[in-house]
């Protein structure tokens, strides 16, 4: 704004001056020496700003780049640090049946950490969630799990899940007795 009014005053003395004749005047001399300052100090008032956006702007870049990285490196992380956690846990079901009062599994922690049992799943159906039943390493132990199978069952699939995500798959027959 301050420029363009600038611009016009001495558009407006440069008009005033070719129709008076007046140009050998110390006093125009000084206006229009002025305005040539004014003027060589315009680009570089330019750069300045340009530099300065650019760096506001590749700043303002660089801190949601380092950002969303720290994410994907504490992600990455903890992928792995769960794959080396479930990589040592090992689970072996050694007996299973059910009969008419309940599933029954005889589990053994073969592995180097303690082990949770979570949820139980029968024939692809979840019959316990969130049992929380845990084997330290070297430990065995029976889990039993009620659960009212039809009379002519004779066979189930069982799907057993650890709280690392480990899956166990046990087939199962029915003994009465």
């Amino acid at each position: 704004m301050f420029n363009i009014l600038l611009e016009i005053f001495f558009t407006l003395i440069i008009f005033a001056t070719h129709a008076t004749g007046y140009y050998e005047s110390d006093a125009l001399m000084t206006i229009l020496m002025v305005r040539t300052t004014i003027k060589g100090i315009s680009p570089i008032i330019a750069a300045v700003l340009l530099v300065v956006i650019v760096v506001i702007a590749f700043s303002a870049v660089y801190i949601w780049a380092l950002g969303r990285l720290e994410a994907y490196r504490f992600a990455l992380e903890r992928e792995l640090w769960e794959a080396r956690f479930s990589s040592m846990e090992d689970v072996v079901v050694e007996f299973a049946w059910f009969n008419s009062s309940g599933l029954y599994l005889y589990v053994y922690n073969t592995g180097d950490i303690r082990m949770c049992v979570m949820d139980v799943f029968v024939n692809d159906s979840l019959v316990a969630r969130d049992l929380d039943w845990c084997l330290n390493p070297g430990a065995g132990g029976l889990l039993v799990v009620s659960y009212s199978f039809a009379p002519g069952d004779s066979y189930a699939r069982v799907r057993v899940l650890t709280s690392r995500f480990t899956e166990i798959v046990v087939e199962v027959y029915r003994i009465e007795g």
